[in-house]
């Protein structure tokens, strides 16, 4: 979208034949029919990709004259349906069901029984440690297949609203690990900004 300072509503026009000419090498599609400019041609655009989906990308295009610039104001409407993302499977160890002092004892006890006590070969070394803490992982928290479901997107899920998030789940980790009661109080008050700000979003 922009001004692009094209005549494409001049048929003759060379550079105007050209670009379209080059949209079309590039499967894009231009939106705009009406005069943008005020002396009567066509200069700004709205460019998508084409599409062979049944429903428009582009709707609703509209030229306003604001009176503070020889260019109008080009508005349109996005139909952008959300996209349901596919399910998947993701291979992951319960991390949360080992305890530091677990991991910290039976690593020692392999590392003292498998790791040598001198080494030259620093490869060697590497891919011994390597073994021994596997060896750990696969005993405390062995690896498991899981399904993950396909999630439709949703319309109102903003960026400010994903960031309210992050940061309420950031808050809650330190309320679980002390206990604090202004932890608890800002968990509150970040939980009723979020259900604020999401039945906003939902009502527009």
């Amino acid at each position: 979208m922009g001004d692009f300072n094209f005549h494409l509503d001049v048929p003759n026009d060379p550079n105007g034949r050209l670009f379209n000419e080059l949209l079309s090498a590039l499967d894009l599609q231009q939106h705009v029919s009406k005069p943008t400019h005020r002396a009567g041609h066509l200069l700004d655009l709205i460019i998508t990709k084409t599409t062979n989906i049944s429903y428009p990308i582009i709707d609703s295009i509209n030229v306003h004259d604001v009176h503070v610039s020889d260019h109008s104001l080009i508005s349109c409407t996005l139909c952008i349906k959300p996209k349901r993302s596919d399910p998947r499977t993701i291979t992951a160890r319960p991390m949360k069901k080992v305890t530091p002092p677990e991991l910290a004892s039976k690593l020692k006890q392999v590392l003292d029984d498998k790791m040598p006590k001198e080494c030259d070969d620093l490869d060697r070394f590497i891919i011994t440690l390597n073994k021994c803490v596997t060896q750990v992982m696969d005993e405390l928290a062995p690896k498991r297949n899981i399904r993950l479901k396909g999630e439709t997107l949703k319309p109102w899920y903003s960026d400010a609203i994903h960031d309210a998030r992050r940061k309420r789940r950031s808050i809650e980790r330190l309320l679980r690990k002390s206990g604090l009661e202004e932890y608890h109080r800002s968990v509150i008050f970040l939980s009723l900004d979020i259900h604020g700000s999401e039945s906003e979003s939902e009502s527009k």
